[in-house]
């Protein structure tokens, strides 16, 4: 997410670039919510690697036998849930391209 702050204003002046040489709006949104779901899905994998990775340290280390429950649908429909969210804040909110581009 830091990242994505620090890209913004750079995000912005596109947008205003592209909305000058005539880009339509529905495919600046469409381009911009596609790019952040595969940011956040590229994440998400990445994450469930670095946690399936380091869920027998730490089991050893507590004590503890937690494990993740791929079988379990409530997890998977949780995770598609907060991917996107993720990627409908950092477009919208994050880097406020809504504002820029009702304009």
């Amino acid at each position: 997410m830091n990242l994505s702050t620090a890209q913004s204003l750079k995000r912005a002046k596109e947008v205003g670039i592209r909305k000058t040489l005539g880009s339509d709006k529905s495919a600046l949104i469409r381009q911009f919510l596609t790019e952040s779901g595969l940011i956040s899905f590229i994440s998400l994998l990445f994450c469930l690697g670095i946690a399936i990775v380091a869920i027998p340290y730490f089991n050893a280390l507590s004590g503890k036998s937690i494990s993740i429950p791929f079988t379990n649908p409530i997890f998977w429909i949780a995770l598609f849930v907060g991917a996107t969210v993720l990627a409908l804040f950092s477009e919208c909110i994050l880097h406020s391209l809504c504002r820029v581009l009702r304009r």
